[in-house]
């Protein structure tokens, strides 16, 4: 069933419409042969003409030449591709680069979260909730760094959410020395924004401790978000208490709450699955993809009606053709 509109019909196009020049051609060659074949009519034989069989006249032992022009033209329109627009075609949504870093020290194996009833680890809910995040948006690239007493990109940024979310399943505590090295994991992930270019970066910072370890203070990385710009969004794994400032050779280092707001970013405080989860949502709302208008329209092709049309009427005016050569034998 040929399943065409009257709408679409009339809005047929033509992607190589200077092939339709040539649709009058075979149409003049089978005129011109028909000519031909009247003058050669004309001719006064010495002796009598066979007589012709009564209701053929000459022009309908000729018919297969127009069938064979038919075939041609449609050949023809078969070539100039007849085409017409359909819907607008969507396009992906444009996400952000999120940078995942992930707390993977020996505090994080506390099971004092609780999952359907049951008791389970910081870092395990951690990874549940936010790979869910991760499936969800479409459009967003990420990549992940996972720190503890050193830091180390797990998954450098990349559009493969699947991939992601494979990997992010493999952190686990003792992958790193022990300890908390907050600066150097952020200045890892900035590092990462900064050599690379597509949408808005931001990093999230998921970790239940603070700084104490690594060649970056988290000020000398603070001071590098600034700079690149980068939103922060630092979320402490723990209902217990909220992190307090360190001070090192003599100068305080910011908290949590002070990374993110210095930013533009924002801090949680999550200490059950529902409020790690409730944080998800927050930033999945504050940083939302953006779907570009659509350019492109689905664009059907209507050009195998007319080539097997015209196959056809090429195999038919073949055995018009070979009948008629019978006849006069």
């Amino acid at each position: 069933m040929i399943d065409i509109t009257i709408a679409e019909l009339a809005h047929i196009f033509w992607a190589v419409p200077g092939w339709l020049l040539l649709l009058p051609l075979p149409w003049v060659i089978a005129f011109s042969m028909r000519d031909a074949s009247a003058a050669r009519n004309d001719v006064v034989l010495v002796h009598p003409a066979p007589p012709r069989t009564p209701g053929t006249p000459a022009n309908k032992h000729r018919i297969w030449q127009w069938v064979q022009a038919l075939g041609i033209s449609l050949l023809v329109l078969a070539v100039a591709r007849p085409q017409s627009l359909g819907d607008w075609l969507p396009r992906e949504p444009v996400g952000q680069r999120v940078v995942l870093v992930v707390d993977a020290s020996a505090s994080m194996n506390i099971d004092d979260f609780l999952l359907d009833g049951q008791p389970i680890t910081r870092l395990e809910v951690l990874k549940g909730v936010v790979t869910r995040f991760v499936r969800a948006r479409h459009g967003s690239h990420f990549g992940i760094v996972a720190f503890a007493g050193n830091a180390f990109t797990f998954v450098p940024i990349t559009d493969d959410r699947q991939l992601v979310t494979s990997m992010l399943s493999r952190v686990q505590v003792g992958i790193a020395d022990a300890g908390t090295a907050i600066g150097d994991a952020l200045a890892l992930a900035l590092k990462q924004i900064h050599e690379g270019r597509g949408p808005r970066p931001i990093v999230m910072l998921f970790t239940d401790g603070e700084s104490e370890r690594g060649q970056v203070r988290p000020r000398e990385a603070l001071a590098l978000a600034k700079e690149l710009q980068v939103p922060l969004y630092t979320v402490a794994v723990t209902g217990t208490v909220e992190q307090r400032p360190r001070t090192v050779e003599g100068k305080e280092e910011p908290t949590l709450r002070e990374l993110a707001e210095q930013t533009g970013g924002h801090y949680y405080r999550a200490g059950d699955t529902a409020a790690l989860e409730a944080v998800i949502r927050d930033v999945d709302r504050l940083e939302k993809t953006v779907t570009p208008p659509p350019v492109a329209r689905d664009v059907r092709e209507w050009y195998v009606w007319p080539l097997w049309s015209g196959v056809f009427m090429l195999l038919l005016a073949q055995v018009l053709r070979e009948t008629r050569k019978e006849q006069m034998l």
